[in-house]
């Protein structure tokens, strides 16, 4: 390798100076950088690492492993995303298949994704049945009242499941009771005054 010229710092000869590694790589790094087509060191600026490191490039270790805290990829087409969680078979077990697969993340089933609250007052009524056939959960906001000294409350039973959502004790009379509850998609509800008789108010979802 001996001294050239021009954009050709080094060129090969019969006979050529004789230069040693350092100052071979002193000249290289006069041209080493973003747009030059060589990188001595780097990626795009980032160090290589065999662990899970951010801002790194992902190399195998020894075992041929690539070590990273998630995989993700995503997928458009057809007018619609899907993105995808590369994780451990769940089925997996000793001496059984541990690879990786993909798991659909459907962002379509989160709570509050492409929904809004509604109105659905005139269209409820208590001790009547409904069902959760919007594909996703949705939230049900209950008030009931009652016009007495007494107690309003209001439950509401789930596939079966009765959970109380609201009570309220008014020594004064004029007694209201307030609660939210979260309805699976696909499942059964009903809504009741769960203390004394009260009148329903309003019935808000979030669907």
């Amino acid at each position: 390798i001996g001294r050239g010229t021009g954009n050709r710092p080094y060129d090969v000869y019969d006979k050529a100076e004789t230069v040693s590694k350092a100052q071979l790589l002193t000249e290289i790094k006069k041209i080493d950088g973003s747009g030059s087509g060589l990188d001595a060191d780097l990626l795009d600026g980032k160090q290589s690492s065999t662990g899970n490191v951010v801002n790194t490039v992902a190399v195998r270790d020894y075992n041929g492993d690539i070590n990273a805290r998630l995989l993700r990829t995503e997928w458009s087409g057809g007018g619609w995303n899907r993105s995808y969680l590369l994780g451990m078979n769940v089925n997996g077990g000793v001496d059984t298949d541990n690879y990786a697969r993909p798991t659909h993340v459907n962002n379509g089933v989160f709570i509050g994704v492409g929904q809004t609250w509604r109105d659905v007052t005139a269209s409820r009524a208590l001790g009547v049945t409904y069902t959760n056939n919007t594909g996703k959960p949705i939230v049900v906001n209950i008030r009931v009242n009652r016009n007495a000294v007494s107690t309003a409350g209001v439950r509401v039973v789930v596939n079966g499941i009765s959970v109380e959502i609201g009570i309220n004790t008014n020594s004064g009379g004029g007694n209201i009771a307030i609660g939210n509850i979260i309805i699976p998609n696909g499942v059964t509800y009903v809504a009741y005054s769960s203390a004394e008789p009260a009148s329903l108010t309003y019935w808000h979802e979030l669907r």
